[in-house]
């Protein structure tokens, strides 16, 4: 496993206290998988550490319990843990790692032109190579509607084989022309290229990525747990409890109930197919 880089290191031994730094060297393999997009897990960490604040003291009046506290949680969950999200969150905003520049935008465009000219030579050969047997090898790379690169790759290369297999008699046709053939091979192996130099650069965002994913991790660790004690602290306070659940996770939740229920008048008995 790759480690984080010398700088990015450096700053996050200068930003975090000793607890905290830690805990950042002990994560052996970050996986920062969120359910959501990052700038909204770090508003709901926001709002949680807010939560956190109001709620923690249980409050009282004239001796009686209006409300628990989070303090009734016990000392498993300390009373720090809300500066600690709002400091892993400055972390993470502040990060100082520079991503890697990508090949996409170029892949994209190549993969554009790879796709018209697969169209292009496919129609040539199912038009020139009037034979079964030849065209079984054709009927696959036809067949793709939604290619892959690899299966894009694959499918010029059985086209490119084809042609120059049988140019002779693909030459009677007056839009073919042995150039096609080298276009063909040549596209081929740009994307081979290009696919080689995609996963390098993939790998090395990783990389670059992995400490600020400790962070982030972390944070994780630290919104679970205060939503956890919430649930056991608050269980007969739902209208207390909803302002730290996930509102996110909420309208997700909504937006599946919908779609199912969608689902179900289509698929219901007696609904007039289209």
């Amino acid at each position: 496993m790759a480690k984080p880089t010398s700088s990015a290191r450096a700053f996050f031994k200068a930003f975090l206290p000793a607890h905290l730094r830690s805990e950042f060297d002990a994560i052996a393999r970050p996986s920062a998988k969120l359910s959501m997009p990052l700038a909204v897990a770090l508003r709901e960490a926001t709002d949680v550490a807010r939560f956190f604040d109001a709620f923690w003291s249980t409050k009282t009046e004239s001796g009686r319990l209006v409300r628990p506290g989070l303090e009734r949680a016990g000392p498993q969950l300390p009373g720090s843990i809300g500066d600690e999200i709002r400091l892993l969150i400055q972390g993470i905003q502040a990060s100082p790692v520079k991503l890697p520049s990508t090949v996409d935008q170029e892949v994209d465009a190549t993969t554009a032109k790879a796709r018209a000219l697969l169209r292009s030579v496919s129609a040539t050969l199912t038009w020139g190579l009037a034979d079964a047997s030849v065209l079984k090898g054709l009927k696959s790379a036809g067949s793709r509607r939604d290619r892959s690169r690899g299966a894009l790759i694959h499918d010029l290369a059985v086209c490119a084989g084809l042609a120059r297999k049988h140019q002779k008699k693909l030459l009677a046709i007056p839009d073919f022309s042995v150039e096609l053939i080298t276009d063909i091979e040549a596209i081929v192996e740009a994307l081979k290229r290009m696919s080689a130099d995609r996963a390098r650069t993939v790998a090395s965002r990783a990389r670059t990525l992995e400490p600020r994913n400790r962070l982030i991790e972390m944070l994780a660790r630290r919104v679970t747990h205060v939503r956890a004690a919430a649930r056991y602290v608050f269980r007969d306070h739902p209208d207390i409890l909803v302002k730290v659940t996930s509102g996110y996770e909420r309208q997700r939740r909504r937006s599946h109930r919908a779609a199912a229920r969608l689902r179900s008048v289509d698929a219901a008995p007696g609904k007039t197919q289209r």
